[in-house]
């Protein structure tokens, strides 16, 4: 597979070349042969193959890039719910989408576009199986495979791995299909409809990852793909931990109280305040906070503000309702004023951003437990902000990886077709995330996102 994937990459490289050429002389002699009916139908016949060709072209250099753009360490449970819209848009309305995320699903390190682009290239082809409508289902569990699993399965390798499920009950594949869908140029599409490339692509990704692919189908039953991506090595862990980690911190000998939903924001704060001499107590949902609270009385409580179950703005009520001595702190990635202003009104004893580097974290709670009211650096601007009235414009994190890039990329002056060529994706995806990312930003033109891209400081 790899040295086909070099080989493609090298002809489909320079035939994109060569496509471009094609393409810039034809849209000039559209532009010089206005009036003249006939030869303008022929030259938009002529655009019209040539843009295919540098469809297929980009996504034979996606599939022939062999290492990953950018890894970095992700939850899976994010990455794909933060996709729900436009997984949901790229199906039709007769298909009805459901998720089933694992709670503490482990970590892994992959890049977190190529992850979105498996999860909707696997969706749209569940659509192509499901013409009358029916059921897509995207699951996340951890497994840990064992010998006897790699000795059924040559392809894989034992261990812990995160498992990604892509199911759908629409028309199924024949076994002869299913041994050969996932080969590159394979499709059972008709001619112009498809390239066979896009599951090719997601084999890539999972190879590329240290990961394997596991594909169950019944004729007319439906089709399931398991991706298994590996658990995210220690090493992996303890450098990111390390990465923010100092020496020199501040002691403290006071208990402090973690509530948070991702076990490993927990445990990287654990390490940090550990490191700093307090006492660390864990928690990842309000409940088990209550219990820890009443049972050992911490000094200070960090509370996530976005939680399963009750949020953090609840927890923080009902403690505050209670009147725990605790001092309370909303510890979130949110600098979103609604959410800043929310929790100043329930009381909160500080507001500290997720990204504060540790010496400032623990020099902020030294400065709560004795009483003081802090806030991180950048929210000080929010709040003076708040005052005047003003469009809401942080919704960042709604954004998904590829919406991010695609609204960066519109910001520098790239057209569709130079996205789709920049990130190796076809132009209709490109389409795709913009009307998304311009639906979550309430922006009507191309032009509004670059303005609003480049007053929010967002470029390559």
């Amino acid at each position: 597979m790899e040295a086909i994937g070099q080989l493609t990459g090298g002809i489909a490289h320079d035939f994109n070349n060569i496509l471009g050429v094609v393409m810039g002389n034809l849209q000039i002699l559209e532009m010089k042969l206005e009036g003249s009916d006939e030869a303008l139908g022929r030259i938009k016949k002529a655009l019209k193959a040539t843009q295919r060709g540098a469809d297929i072209t980009r996504q034979l250099l996606r599939f022939s890039r062999f290492q990953n753009q950018k890894t970095e360490l992700i939850d899976v449970n994010k990455v794909i719910g933060n996709m729900d819209e436009l997984v949901t848009k790229s199906l039709t309305v007769a298909i009805e989408v459901k998720t089933h995320f694992t709670e503490g699903v482990w970590p892994v390190n992959v890049d977190p576009g190529d992850l979105e682009d498996a999860v909707l290239n696997l969706s749209l082809n569940a659509k192509d199986a499901m013409p009358a409508g029916g059921c897509l289902v995207i699951e996340t569990s951890n497994k840990v495979l064992d010998d006897n699993y790699v000795k059924c399965n040559p392809e894989s390798k034992s261990g812990d791995f995160v498992m990604i499920s892509v199911s759908d009950n629409g028309l199924g594949m024949a076994e002869e299909t299913k041994n050969k869908v996932l080969e590159p140029f394979f499709t059972t599409k008709e001619q112009g409809k498809g390239t066979g490339l896009g599951l090719s692509m997601v084999y890539g990704f999972i190879q590329r990852s240290g990961g394997h692919i596991k594909i169950y189908s019944e004729l007319a039953e439906g089709t399931t793909f398991n991706l298994f991506l590996p658990r995210a090595t220690e090493a992996a862990l303890t450098d990111v931990r390390q990465s923010g980690i100092c020496t020199a911190l501040p002691k403290g000998t006071e208990t402090i109280l973690i509530v948070d939903d991702e076990v490993s924001i927990r445990d990287m704060l654990s390490i940090a305040l550990d490191a700093a001499g307090y006492n660390v107590l864990q928690a990842e949902n309000a409940q088990t906070a209550h219990s820890l609270v009443i049972d050992r009385h911490p000094d200070l409580i960090l509370l996530d503000l976005n939680m399963k179950g009750l949020s953090g703005i609840e927890t923080l009520s009902a403690l505050k309702r209670a009147n725990v001595s605790s001092k309370i702190i909303i510890f979130s990635v949110s600098d979103n004023e609604t959410d800043v202003l929310q929790a100043l009104k329930f009381n909160a004893d500080g507001y500290l951003l997720k990204d504060s580097e540790p010496e400032e974290l623990i020099e902020k709670i030294n400065h709560a437990i004795i009483g003081e009211f802090v806030i991180s650096e950048p929210l000080t601007q929010i709040l003076a902000k708040s005052l005047r009235p003003q469009k809401q414009t942080n919704v960042l994190q709604s954004l998904t990886q590829r919406e991010l890039e695609n609204l960066k990329l519109i910001a520098s002056g790239k057209s569709n077709k130079e996205i789709a060529r920049k990130l190796g994706i076809t132009e209709a995806t490109v389409k795709v995330h913009n009307k998304n990312l311009f639906k979550k930003l309430g922006l009507k033109s191309r032009v509004e996102a670059a303005m609003w891209a480049v007053e929010h400081k967002l470029s390559f």
